[in-house]
């Protein structure tokens, strides 16, 4: 059978005819990837929609790495278990949000509670310091501080890397350190 991409003069195909030759192809080998999982259609659209909406798509589809560039997605999203398709569809053990666990047990304390007044103060600064980072690097630090743990028990407990909670926290150290001394 020969390849599309085979002959020596130049194709470009539209996003909808290289998605049409390929629907099939793709499907078989994420079957192949999955060992004939239920979840293959799933995972197959998933890569397409992945792979659709990046703005240099048409781009991949021209140099024709478009077909394995779609089963990389498929591998890393079926293989990797911090993939948002695996948290999605397969993880087993859903995590609750911390804010929910805290909901649920009908605590409602303050962090602040008990501590002396100078020390009031540096944590107000630290938290207005922590609403300018993103949600992930707030949440990691929150439940690194109320929790009172490592970045270990912290990575058994969330599924998240050790070392990625490790160089997340140490970019909110640095981040606070800087913002707290030019103030």
């Amino acid at each position: 059978m020969s390849d599309i991409y085979s002959s020596n003069t130049p194709h470009r195909l539209t996003i909808k005819d290289w998605t049409d030759f390929n629907y099939k192809l793709l499907g078989d080998a994420i079957n192949r990837i999955t060992s004939n999982d239920s979840l293959s259609e799933e995972l197959l659209h998933y890569t397409l929609t992945a792979f659709l909406e990046r703005p240099d798509a048409q781009q991949i589809v021209d140099s024709g790495g478009g077909f394995y560039f779609c089963l990389r997605i498929a591998t890393n999203s079926w293989k990797s278990t911090t993939s948002p398709f695996y948290r999605i569809y397969r993880d087993p053990n859903p995590r609750q949000p911390l804010t929910d666990m805290h909901a649920e047990q009908g605590e409602e304390q303050d962090l602040f509670e008990g501590d002396q007044p100078e020390n009031l103060d540096l944590y107000k600064k630290i938290d207005t310091l922590l609403a300018d980072l993103n949600w992930y690097e707030t949440e990691l630090t929150k439940a690194y501080a109320e929790h009172n743990c490592n970045a270990s028990l912290l990575a058994k407990v969330t599924n998240i890397p050790r070392t990625s909670i490790n160089l997340t926290l140490n970019r909110v150290r640095a981040h606070i350190k800087t913002k707290l001394s030019h103030e």
